[in-house]
């Protein structure tokens, strides 16, 4: 669908759509084949319709429901807003070179913390380990825990269980650590795979086992591990070639245990504590390190361009704690409604139950995309929106699309990818004529990758025609 996309695109950003006939006739050609496309292109100065098909007709968003998440953090938080991340330790010193203190982490929702995406975050184990360790300290037997209960939602609503143990779906809590993901790579001759030494010795030391299967169906690396269960499943292409993936961890604290074990084991410390409970009661703790997320202008880019599941799912619920009066799912739910009631989205025009897209109870019209747009435009953040989503050509999700096309450099868009499900929305920019505001979604089309890449060149072909 790649290219059925950039060929869109191209239309879009051509002079008043001049080849929309040919287009038309391939959009119906796909919706003969069972599909549903909506699609919307307005002017961004005085909405002044370029482009309409179906705008009204509801389907699934897919990842395109993060610009709603999105904006609606921007807005909500400013761009220069930051999660902080504070760690305490209980009462003792360092005796015979044991510490004996208990350390606690309070989970502040920030879906950055040990993230290697940003500069401000990647060393925040290492950082929290410096601080731990005192001269003369060899061994730290402290207990780890939450300061207080963190059990936050573990899925989003309508997510589907066959997704619920891919990396896409990591847990969503109030703690995330590395993304609640551990990076594998897998190294084949096509017919013995061999799993990274460390990674496997990883997941061993989190108490899952991995099993490694050369029946793939696709040309990548999946992994999967069901939720209650403790093997990951993992299946490799039948080929040679090296190959990467990464696997949802269900318990985001017993990662940070290991993550902050291993960077105590590089100084010379060896833990020997355990995972505990949160405190009945508060104790006389005190500060051992904060760490701050980057601003949200620099997380929403990272949410947009690499489509993050789990970022958009915590920016949702931040949201939904500060508008709504708690982290939850209904009350980001709310939040959405009023938001659109009042920039008069009808009702009829949408459902939004989780931040990310991922769920399957999601559905969203193009015109009521397009109205979100239109709102950040006139807002004072829209550069930080619509500067940190992905350009045609470039960079992100977009980066093979548009290529050498009219769409290549001047279309800023949130893509969107489920099974048999496609949309794109952002904003194009014409030399010299202005840009526009689209959304194109296309659901249901019961074809395979074969047939959604005629669909594309036959899209191809009707722009390109004369």
């Amino acid at each position: 669908m790649a290219v059925y996309f950039s060929a869109l695109l191209a239309l879009l950003v051509g002079a008043a759509c001049a080849s929309v006939s040919p287009l038309a006739r391939v959009v119906a050609a796909a919706e003969t084949e069972g599909a549903t496309v909506s699609a919307l292109a307005v002017d961004a100065d005085d909405g002044r319709i370029y482009y309409r098909h179906r705008e009204d007709a509801r389907t699934l968003p897919a990842s395109t429901l993060k610009l709603v998440t999105t904006w609606l953090a921007l807005e909500t938080l400013g761009a220069d807003f930051r999660f902080t991340t504070r760690v305490q330790i209980g009462p003792g010193a360092a005796v015979q070179g044991t510490l004996a203190a208990d350390v606690c982490v309070e989970p502040s929702g920030d879906p950055t913390f040990a993230s290697d995406r940003f500069a401000e975050t990647r060393d925040a184990v290492s950082v929290i380990a410096e601080r731990l360790i005192e001269p003369g300290m060899r061994t730290w037997s402290g207990a780890l825990s939450y300061c207080t209960a963190a059990s936050e939602p573990m899925l989003g609503p309508g997510w589907a269980w066959d997704d619920a143990g891919a990396y896409y779906s990591a847990t969503p809590g109030r703690f995330v650590v590395a993304e609640n993901v551990i990076a594998l790579r897998v190294v084949s001759n096509g017919v013995t795979p061999i799993a990274d030494a460390a990674a496997s010795a990883r997941l061993e030391r989190l108490g899952l086992s991995l099993v490694l299967r050369t029946d793939a169906d696709s040309d990548d690396l999946t992994c999967r591990l069901a939720p209650g269960a403790s093997v990951v499943d993992c299946a490799v292409p039948p080929r040679a070639g090296r190959f990467d993936a990464k696997i949802a961890v269900p318990e985001p604290l017993r990662l940070f245990a290991l993550m902050l074990a291993d960077a105590l084991d590089a100084r010379g410390v060896l833990w020997t504590g355990t995972l505990a409970p949160p405190p009945a009661e508060p104790g006389p703790h005190r500060l051992l390190a904060e760490v701050q997320s980057p601003q949200l202008a620099d997380i929403t880019r990272a949410t947009n361009q690499a489509s993050v599941n789990v970022f958009a799912e915590r920016l949702a619920l931040t949201v939904a704690a500060r508008l709504g009066g708690e982290p939850t799912y209904a009350a980001w739910q709310r939040v959405v409604r009023t938001w659109m009631d009042a920039h008069l989205v009808p009702k009829r025009a949408y459902t939004v139950v989780d931040g990310s897209g991922l769920s399957r109870h999601n559905a969203l019209s193009a015109r009521a995309l397009v109205q979100v747009l239109q709102a950040a435009l006139a807002h004072p953040a829209a550069p930080a929106f619509f500067s940190g989503l992905s350009i045609a050509g470039t960079n992100g999700t977009l980066r093979r699309r548009g290529r050498g096309g009219d769409a290549d450099g001047r279309v800023f868009a949130k893509s969107g990818t489920l099974a048999h499900q496609r949309g794109l929305a952002g904003i194009a920019y014409r030399e010299g004529k202005g840009a526009i505001v689209f959304t194109v979604l296309v659901g249901h089309h019961p074809g395979d990758l074969a047939e959604l890449n005629r669909v594309t060149d036959a899209i191809l072909n009707a722009i390109g025609a004369p």
